[in-house]
């Protein structure tokens, strides 16, 4: 008797051996909201720039506002891993997220107003990095873990 199949298609070839981690629903969840985090940390990063460059005609104010955000993740980042072990990741990823945003509201703002300063652009950054630093890889990494083991677990149901 013919069984009628619902799933997707599997992928075939070099596409299932590179994206086949993708049929994981909550993987591609995770990767996709990733990307666009990136995406959007990128560009408010150059809008930074242009604005640092634009504000004092010069490269040292873009340096230092990229230097802001570049210190606190390199200071802090041990002890986000550490905060990400102690206390609920939703929590902090929901608290360092509003930060970002609420620096990046406080910025536009600033900006629209006029009294945007290469030093206020700097502190931002600095706010922004902290904010990457507690969050980003630690809680990124742990959801990576927790997938992979349950596609691990989905290849041992199958067997």
């Amino acid at each position: 008797m013919a069984t009628i199949e619902t799933a997707r298609p599997r992928l075939s070839g070099w596409v299932s051996s590179t994206f086949g981690a993708l049929e994981n629903r909550h993987f591609r969840v995770l990767w996709i909201g990733t990307a666009l985090s990136f995406i959007g940390f990128m560009m408010s990063a150059t809008a930074q720039n242009v604005v640092a460059f634009e504000l004092a005609g010069s490269n040292r104010a873009v340096g230092l506002v990229m230097f802001g955000q570049g210190v606190a993740m390199l200071i802090l980042s041990p002890f986000g891993g550490a905060l990400a072990d102690r206390v609920s990741k939703r929590l902090l990823l929901l608290v360092c997220q509003a930060a970002i945003g609420l620096t990046m509201l406080a910025t536009a703002l600033l900006i629209a107003g006029g009294l945007i300063t290469v030093l206020l652009l700097a502190a931002g950054s600095f706010v922004m990095g902290t904010m990457f630093a507690l969050s980003g890889e630690h809680i990124t990494n742990d959801h990576a873990r927790h997938n992979q083991q349950d596609v691990s677990k989905q290849g041992q149901v199958g067997q």
